[in-house]
């Protein structure tokens, strides 16, 4: 974040701020969304939990869940039928 905050000439807190104006999600949040998102079609294929969430960052797959649970209402299981 303070990467991409210095190539644009904002501060860190300036780009989170105006981050969290425009998508009305905070960095952190908006990344957790777009976790969740890249992760779907890869569960819909049958692609084992465990191996979707430790390639997606998260260090267990209970911590995956549980972000995906919240941001999609079931356990990631549940919405690909398994």
């Amino acid at each position: 974040m303070e990467d991409w905050a210095a190539s644009s000439g904002l501060s860190g807190r300036s780009l989170a701020r105006r981050w969290q104006a425009e998508t009305g999600l905070s960095p952190s949040q908006w990344r957790q969304r777009l976790r969740v998102l890249l992760a779907l079609p890869r569960l819909l294929a049958g692609e084992p939990v465990i191996s979707v969430a430790l390639s997606m960052g998260y260090e267990t797959p209970s911590a995956f869940i549980a972000v995906f649970k919240r941001e999609m209402g079931v356990t990631p299981a549940r919405y690909s039928g398994s």
